[in-house]
């Protein structure tokens, strides 16, 4: 059985946490992205950039909207995760 790492990634959309999410696709990691602000229609920058350029490396993303500060958001992110 081949075992799949999967890489949650805050702040994901721009930045330190783009970089290291593209980062973890080339080495072979599934990525989920955080943000707060999430746009689906853009896909020139932000969250949904990021998803398109880590399915071209040939990895799964997902996209999760939310706030780390925040309690409830954190629970969704991490269930929506597993």
């Amino acid at each position: 059985m081949t075992e799949t790492r999967t890489a949650l990634i805050t702040g994901a959309g721009r930045g330190i946490g783009r970089g290291v999410a593209l980062e973890l696709a080339r080495r072979g990691l599934d990525v989920v992205i955080n943000d707060i602000l999430v746009e689906p229609e853009n896909k020139v920058k932000g969250a949904y950039e990021v998803l398109d350029r880590v399915e071209e490396i040939g990895r799964r993303g997902l996209v999760v909207q939310g706030d780390v500060s925040n309690a409830d958001d954190r629970k969704r992110l991490l269930d929506e995760t597993l």
